[in-house]
């Protein structure tokens, strides 16, 4: 029992020490901000601007331009994988006949063919058609 409240006491005394420690930790730092403020008048500046070094603003777009470069070279370095010689002739083929049919439409006649990978050929290797629509009106 004895040895329980001699727990509690410590633990209760180590906390209002702790206490008492950051209050002589804020009491010193205050006093070094007072002399700081005697010493200069004004607002305190920090050491690290005095060792910066300008540059000249066409230096930081040349840097930006730069490493926007970088980072799309690196963000394309795999491109996707064209598609045979096949199944573009047959996706013109498709299209020049049948010139309402879109992407989708091309799509899934492709996949009925059993075609493995038609997924972007429809779209990319497509007639050109200015209106489909013109031949009807």
């Amino acid at each position: 029992m004895l040895e329980h409240v001699r727990s509690i006491v410590a633990v209760l005394a180590r906390r209002f020490r702790r206490r008492a420690v950051l209050e002589l930790e804020n009491l010193a730092l205050r006093h070094q901000l007072h002399v700081l403020r005697r010493q200069r008048p004004g607002r305190p500046r920090p050491r690290c601007l005095d060792t910066m070094v300008l540059v000249k603003p066409a230096t930081v777009i040349q840097w930006h331009r730069q490493g926007f470069r970088l980072f799309w070279r690196w963000r394309s370095r795999s491109g996707r994988p064209s598609a045979d010689r096949e199944t573009r002739d047959l996706v013109r083929q498709m299209s020049n006949a049948n010139p309402l049919w879109g992407a989708p439409r091309i799509h899934g006649e492709l996949l009925k063919r059993h075609r493995d990978k038609p997924s972007h050929g429809c779209q990319v290797y497509g007639a050109k058609t200015r209106d489909a629509f013109a031949d009807l009106a």
